[in-house]
């Protein structure tokens, strides 16, 4: 679907969506998919002028209700490093954000054509949506992982406790980047070097243009990619930042440090998985020892010579972020961000 219909579309839908009474979305929402709940939120699937939509329903704390729409501040004064998705994982600074995060890529669609995102079409705020309390051990255990942050701990008990939660309508695209790889698999290792590449341009691109226009998603995991087929779309905005947001100072100067690293994160994910296909190592960090010797061997694993220079132009790249978050997920939260390093690196991918 090219640009002028997807913005068709967007214009039928959300004209709809916007007519529906709370209780008539209510009705949308039962009868759609069965949801699938997750530390970002309830996600599934509904129709609507007969076409598929993607919903998301973020729990609202109390904090985040009074606070209001386009507040996008640290309301829980949380810990710059809450923004890695790492260990028991990171429930967000603020539902506002993930709101405004989507406003603002769905005009950037709209003003210069850039399809690189879901389209969101209505959002509404609903009390009683994915209402549903965590369990004491699930919150002592995530508090625990991340060093005992009573700010993480405030958060997280105010989403056990919320009694509303904002719905956003998107753009549904129909699969999950790393399921649409393993189909590839099957069609022979030219044809998987020959997406590969096209990945790899797409996913460069569009980490680079949210650099450039001050975003960063923090989560760009391919299972957050998703495609059509064609086009590659960046989904799940729970983590990111803006440097338009309003940020405390710590919280600046981490983004500042952070300019490059959905670009080098990408590039890790596609690397991990392609060795995933092609090597057999015991564990990860064997994995991460082979990237950084790569420069002093010959070749990949059987049968997969196509996709050895992808490999070997990502390695460098792929070794930094691989061994900085290794150090996060053993919980070694403060472990400093290789920005220069990275920086090196990926003046050389280039």
């Amino acid at each position: 679907m090219g640009e002028p219909d997807r913005l068709a579309s967007r214009d039928t839908i959300a004209a709809k969506l916007s007519a529906l009474s709370d209780d008539a979305i209510r009705r949308l929402l039962d009868a759609g998919t069965r949801p699938r709940v997750g530390i970002g939120g309830a996600t599934r699937s509904v129709r609507v002028a007969g076409m598929p939509v993607f919903v998301k329903a973020i729990r609202l704390s109390d904090r985040e209700l009074d606070a209001g729409p386009g507040n996008t501040s640290n309301l829980f004064g949380l810990p710059p490093w809450y923004h890695y998705g790492v260990g028991e994982g990171s429930a967000g600074f603020n539902a506002w954000r993930e709101v405004a995060t989507h406003e603002m890529v769905s005009d950037w669609i709209i003003e210069d054509g850039y399809g690189r995102f879901p389209l969101l079409y209505h959002w509404r705020i609903l009390p009683g949506v994915d209402r549903r309390e965590a369990d004491e051990a699930d919150i002592v255990r995530a508090v625990d992982f991340w060093a005992g942050s009573t700010e993480v701990e405030a958060r997280l008990r105010a989403l056990s406790t919320a009694t509303a939660a904002v719905v956003l309508f998107m753009e549904y695209v129909p699969w999950v980047l790393r399921d649409w790889i393993d189909s590839k698999w099957d069609c022979g290792a030219m044809d998987v070097a020959v997406s590969a590449q096209d990945v790899v341009a797409q996913l460069l691109g569009v980490t680079q243009r949210m650099r450039a226009r001050g975003l960063v998603h923090f989560d760009v995991h391919l299972d957050n990619i998703l495609t059509t087929g064609q086009n590659l779309i960046v989904s799940d905005f729970g983590l990111a930042a803006a440097a338009h947001f309003q940020l405390d100072d710590a919280e600046r100067r981490f983004l500042a440090t952070h300019v490059d690293h959905d670009v080098a994160y990408c590039a890790a994910e596609l690397t991990n998985a392609i060795l995933g296909k092609t090597m057999a190592f015991p564990h990860a960090r064997a994995r991460n020892a082979w990237l950084r010797d790569l420069p002093r061997a010959d070749t990949l694993g059987e049968g997969s010579g196509p996709l050895s220079d992808i490999v070997r132009r990502l390695a460098p790249t792929a070794a930094l972020i691989n061994d900085h978050y290794w150090h996060l997920h053993g919980g070694h939260l403060e472990t400093p961000f290789p920005s220069r390093a990275l920086a090196a690196a990926l003046d050389a991918m280039a």
